[in-house]
C-alpha cells in the first residue's frame, strides 16, 4: 500500500507499528508520541523521540514511512526555517526532523539513522 498525501495516512497504513502498540485507537495518544508538543522541554522532546523511534525500530514500513516524510517537507512542517540545532519535531520512519534536514542537505545518509 502507498502511503498517501496526509500526515495520519502515515499513521493509518495497516502494517504500521504505531498501528497496533496500543494506541492505534487514539489519534491524540499517537500524537503525544510522535508530534511535538507545544512550548514542549528539551529533555521531554528527546524522551518523545526516543520512544517514537523505538517504536518505528519495529515498524515493517520504516523506510516507506521515511520516504514518504522526506518527500513531502512542506506537508509535515520540515522547512529550514522551523530547524534548530539537533530539532526533534515529528517522528516518521524513525527520523526526528533535524535528521531528515541533514538527509535533504546532502550531510547524512537515509540509513545513518
Amino acid at each position: 500500500m502507498t502511503i498517501g498525501k496526509s500526515i495520519t495516512t502515515v499513521f493509518r497504513h495497516p502494517e504500521a507499528a504505531c498501528r497496533t502498540e496500543g494506541f492505534a485507537e487514539s489519534i491524540h495518544a499517537m500524537h503525544l508520541i510522535f508530534f511535538p508538543q507545544l512550548n514542549e522541554r528539551p529533555d521531554v522532546a528527546r524522551r518523545r523521540g526516543i520512544r517514537a523511534k523505538s517504536i518505528c525500530a519495529q515498524c515493517n514500513i520504516r523506510k516507506e514511512c521515511g520516504d514518504w516524510a522526506l518527500a513531502n517537507a512542506a506537508l509535515i512542517g520540515d522547512t529550514t526555517a522551523s530547524i534548530g540545532h539537533k530539532t526533534i519535531g515529528a517522528i516518521y520512519g524513525g527520523m526526528t526532523q533535524y535528521e531528515r534536514h541533514e538527509i535533504r542537505m546532502g550531510r547524512a545518509e537515509r540509513d545513518s539513522f
